[in-house]
């Protein structure tokens, strides 16, 4: 529940206590519970008796609203004040006249008023037309009485105090006993008839006060019309805000719809890349392994005939038939079909080499992601790539070199023989 601070006397202090909101009315302080005197308004509209709000702010020691505690006044230019200070500062502040005219009212019509016929008896009608208030015998006669007979007579019973102040006659600034009849505009006064007459004779606009009321009553329907306009765009601003939040909601969850969908697709190119890859790395491993296998073959077709002379020799070695050693063209025939084998065995460099693992071209390829990436629309609501290079343009040049050589070569002096790939 709301609450509001009351004044409360402790060992001679003022101290703010809350009290229910419910137990106050428009014309009663919510610090002293009490009908207003002297109401001060402050910036925040909150609305104080002046001796209330003096007391109020000696105690909080800071020029602020006892209810809300909004600043009434920049708290540097209050810092040096001292009580006479805050005093002065307070009875500076505007004061609110229409809750000062209903508090009034209010009072009037609590203690009760005295009949303006026989002066004897308490009132219990007022006339709407006039402002005077009748007892129930005058108030019959003032409704037979031809001049005010078309008078409106009301039960003060049924009275608000914002009616009865708004019914209560003007009365002149120079008698307050009288009412004021006329309004001078250069003094800004309402007047009596008698002053009219002689005062402000001579006053270059001086109007009836009825008059000067309806005017008013025109200035302010035009300023609250101009608030009421400005209520209107403020709801205005205020609905075009939310819709923009909504917007802004909306924009959002497309930015990251977009963000996955790349992300997907980013995913599914960088898939199938790896399945290419892997897939050139077998085909790379299938064809060095052809390479060596053929190398092989041919060393075994190389050992084999070396093998076979060799037992040739064997043969000749163990049995040496007479024949052979006075043949002297039959050693140099031996002799010459020997030196003609190879006897060299040279590998290829790259199967003599260690077996290298195939390239790492993905080193390529997370260039190309980070490329992507930072092509990546980083405006707000509007996430995206800007460019979207295809997988499929790298086209040949993401293809690994193969492991092996195109050719087996084999050699030695005289003779090269050479496998092709």
């Amino acid at each position: 529940m709301k609450t509001k601070s009351v004044r409360v006397a402790t060992t001679g202090m003022t101290t703010l206590n809350p009290i229910d909101n419910d137990a106050t009315t428009d014309t009663t302080c919510s610090i002293c519970q009490m009908a207003f005197q002297v109401p001060k308004i402050l910036p925040c509209s909150h609305t104080f008796c002046q001796a209330c709000l003096i007391d109020g702010l000696n105690v909080l020691g800071t020029p602020q609203c006892p209810t809300c505690s909004c600043n009434i006044a920049d708290p540097k230019l209050w810092a040096d004040r001292d009580a006479e200070g805050w005093k002065k500062a307070v009875v500076a502040l505007p004061t609110d006249l229409v809750t000062e005219a209903v508090a009034q009212s209010a009072r009037e019509l609590s203690k009760g008023l005295s009949c303006a016929g026989c002066r004897d008896s308490a009132a219990v009608s007022i006339c709407t037309t006039c402002g005077d208030k009748f007892c129930r015998f005058c108030a019959g006669v003032h409704r037979n009485t031809s001049m005010s007979r078309h008078h409106k007579v009301e039960n003060l019973s049924s009275m608000t105090p914002e009616t009865f102040a708004e019914i209560r006659p003007a009365v002149c600034s120079s008698h307050s006993n009288v009412p004021a009849e006329f309004f001078c505009s250069a003094h800004e006064a309402a007047i009596c008839q008698r002053c009219a007459a002689t005062q402000h004779r001579a006053c270059p606009e001086v109007k009836s006060y009825h008059e000067e009321k309806e005017k008013f009553r025109e200035e302010i329907a035009a300023m609250s019309s101009n608030l009421k306009a400005t209520a209107k765009k403020i709801e205005q601003a205020i609905s075009d805000l939310d819709q923009r939040s909504v917007d802004m909601r909306n924009k959002h969850q497309k930015a990251l719809d977009e963000i996955d969908r790349d992300y997907h697709q980013l995913k599914k190119a960088v898939k199938t890349c790896q399945r290419r890859l892997k897939r050139q790395a077998e085909d790379d491993l299938a064809k060095a392994k052809d390479r060596v296998r053929k190398v092989k073959g041919t060393l075994h077709r190389r050992k084999e005939g070396l093998q076979a002379h060799r037992v040739s020799l064997q043969r000749l070695k163990r049995s040496m038939p007479s024949t052979v050693v006075t043949d002297h063209k039959a050693r140099f025939a031996l002799k010459s079909q020997i030196s003609d084998l190879d006897t060299i065995v040279t590998l290829p460099a790259e199967v003599k080499s260690e077996s290298k693992a195939p390239p790492r071209i993905y080193k390529e390829w997370l260039k190309v992601v980070e490329k992507e990436m930072k092509g990546v629309d980083p405006a707000p609501m509007a996430l995206g790539f800007a460019t979207r290079t295809s997988f499929t343009q790298l086209g040949d040049s993401w293809r690994c070199s193969p492991v092996c050589g195109s050719n087996v070569v084999l050699s030695n002096s005289r003779r090269t023989a050479r496998t092709s790939a």
